[in-house]
């Protein structure tokens, strides 16, 4: 979700996919399955993304946070 709280992207994506999202940051940010995935904001990387996984699968961050 956005600033505004709008959900801008939200499907099954393919393994190797890349997703660009417009919107407002900063980004409330789910991944499902989160095991080999990969963030970034502005080409800067959100590292590291394991270290934020929920469980074992799972993942969730904020991203472009000020």
């Amino acid at each position: 979700a956005d600033k505004d709280g709008k959900v801008v992207f939200s499907r099954i994506v393919p393994a190797g996919s890349e997703h660009r999202l417009r919107g407002g940051a900063p980004y409330n940010v789910w991944i499902g399955i989160a095991a080999g995935s990969e963030a970034n904001y502005g080409g800067t990387p959100i590292e590291p993304l394991k270290h934020r996984v929920a469980g074992e699968k799972s993942a969730s961050f904020v991203a472009g946070k000020k």
